[in-house]
């Protein structure tokens, strides 16, 4: 077949207008077609180019999001530290009060010092348990490194120490049962039981039935403070519910 074909002839005056439309639509169907196509690509390819570019850019947000709100974390964490680290000091080998009648006092430091044993101090007074010394700063030597002794208590001038900044006094655990040797808080009153509320605050135990309901255990081990002058009474207790 020749190349140079010509097109088939219609009539128009026996098909008429709309058989001309018709032929003319189905002639160039295959045109219209392609055009269509390729708008329609035209179209996906920026439908996706759209949606890759909205999805990068969410990715990148989030992970944005995601590193600003682990360095807001690590921040507030590291301040915090910094902070309790900044307000917490240890006294070497720190106990609670004796309850022998021995470095007792709410002014007392006591420490258990590995090859020194008890080792007292105040702020006038210092002194070992197992040397059998106390006496003012000025007159006692403390053979006892491991206390560290100057390093909680600061020289002044007149011989005798002060406490530094931050750290603080030896104390009986809150909760405890004791009993004062001498100088009870209740007057003449003798053999009374008090239970340690807070550093110096001594609550009183009506009756065992009262005190049962706060320490099933509060008979066992009571301690004895030597003397309880300084100390103050709490509040008589009532039955714990």
């Amino acid at each position: 077949m020749s190349n140079n074909s010509s097109l088939p002839i219609i009539a128009v005056g026996a098909l008429g207008l709309s058989s001309v439309s018709c032929a003319i639509s189905s002639l160039t169907g295959f045109l219209v077609s392609d055009d269509s196509n390729v708008e329609s690509n035209a179209s996906t390819s920026n439908t996706s180019t759209s949606n890759t570019n909205t999805d990068t850019s969410n990715t990148s947000t989030s992970n944005t999001n995601t590193d600003t709100s682990n360095t807001s974390t690590s921040n507030t964490n590291t301040d915090a530290s910094n902070t309790n680290t900044s307000n917490t000091y240890t006294i070497p080998h720190q106990i609670e009060l004796g309850a022998d009648g021995w470095c007792w006092a709410l002014a007392h430091v006591h420490q258990d010092v590995p090859g020194c044993g008890r080792i007292c101090s105040s702020w006038e007074y210092v002194g070992s348990k197992q040397d059998g010394t106390w006496g003012p700063w000025a007159d006692t030597t403390i053979a006892c490194n491991g206390a560290k002794l100057d390093e909680f208590w600061e020289k002044q001038d007149d011989g005798t120490r002060k406490l530094a900044d931050g750290y603080i006094t030896s104390k009986i655990s809150d909760g405890t049962s004791v009993q004062c040797t001498t100088n009870d808080l209740r007057g003449s009153n003798s053999g009374s039981v008090y239970r340690v509320n807070s550093d110096g605050i001594l609550d009183y135990y009506p009756s065992p039935s009262i005190a049962e309901t706060w320490n099933p255990d509060w008979n066992v081990g009571i301690k004895q403070i030597a003397d309880c002058t300084g100390l103050t009474k709490g509040k008589d207790l009532e039955m714990k519910t």
